[in-house]
């Protein structure tokens, strides 16, 4: 089960989260093995950002998290179309939208631990 985390500093509109939950589905399937079906996601809007201690208006950082390690070019390909997602939908300027993939080789779910 991957989980991706979006902090958004621009309040959004219902369209808007519909169309990011559909593109951030479409980029974790361009890892392989991840599917929209296994996705959890998480939106936050409305948040406090600054960047290189200044307030920015149209910033966004995403984070996502998954069980085992995915390839490099997985990775990369997720990261085009996670960050293009956010460019399209909100308009957030590509240089202001950060992301971080962590991987771990362990995770629980139904109360059980994966390895």
């Amino acid at each position: 089960m991957p989980y991706i985390q979006v902090n958004i500093k621009q309040e959004i509109t219902g369209d808007q989260i519909t169309k990011i939950k559909m593109g951030m589905g479409e980029a974790i399937s361009m890892i392989t093995g991840k599917k929209e079906a296994q996705l959890m996601l998480q939106i936050d809007d409305g948040c406090t950002m600054f960047h290189k201690g200044e307030p920015r208006e149209k910033i966004a950082y995403i984070h996502m998290k998954a069980f085992k390690k995915a390839s490099v070019d997985d990775n990369r390909a997720f990261t085009k179309a996670a960050v293009d997602v956010i460019n399209n939908v909100l308009g957030v300027p590509k240089e202001n939208i950060y992301l971080n993939i962590t991987e771990f080789s362990c995770w629980g779910a139904n109360g059980d631990l994966l390895t």
